[in-house]
């Protein structure tokens, strides 16, 4: 055999190898997440996310669509007292660790005002954790009755399982002083 069939054969190998692993990695590090949003007010006036200003469509589920392991995903949604009272805005659970899979939720602040007439904030500020605020609940972000906020929620995917689709449970909730 010459030197030169011997070369392609071991070239179209190593090409076969290379896109084999694209495909496997591929594969491997793709899964969907759809979260599931709770709204909660402890009775005292009801706060509601929407996905546009306008407040003409509710956020029931964020379906995050397929992500990848190492990967950061924003979504932005609205957030609106319609109650009477100044509320304190948290939001619940945030990491979630097991041996296959591990995701961290952040959220934070980008803008505030009356519904449709925003100011942005910079830098923006994280809304707190529920189970950081749980003992002093007023160190939740203020939202006034009346008032709206848009919020980015960060997804860090860490690590996730093959090809695994993933419903995660996530609040929203707001205190009175």
């Amino acid at each position: 055999m010459s030197r030169k069939k011997a070369g392609l054969i071991l070239f179209g190998l190593a090409m076969m190898a290379i896109t084999g692993f694209a495909a496997l990695s591929q594969q491997w590090v793709t899964s969907t997440i759809a979260m599931r949003l709770v709204q909660s007010s402890a009775g005292y006036g009801p706060i509601k996310a929407y996905w546009d200003c306008d407040m003409l469509h509710d956020v029931v589920d964020i379906d995050w669509g397929s992500v990848t392991s190492g990967q950061r995903y924003v979504r932005s949604i609205f957030i609106v007292n319609k109650g009477n009272t100044l509320l304190y805005i948290c939001y619940m659970p945030t990491y979630f660790n097991d041996t296959q899979y591990k995701f961290h939720i952040e959220c934070f602040v980008h803008a505030e005002g009356t519904p449709c007439q925003l100011n942005k904030i910079i830098p923006p500020p994280p809304i707190p954790e529920k189970e950081d605020i749980l003992a002093n609940p007023t160190l939740g972000y203020k939202l006034y009755p009346g008032m709206m906020i848009k919020i980015d929620i960060y997804l860090t995917v860490e690590m996730i399982e093959i090809g695994k689709a993933y419903v995660i449970p996530f609040e929203i909730h707001g205190y009175a002083p």
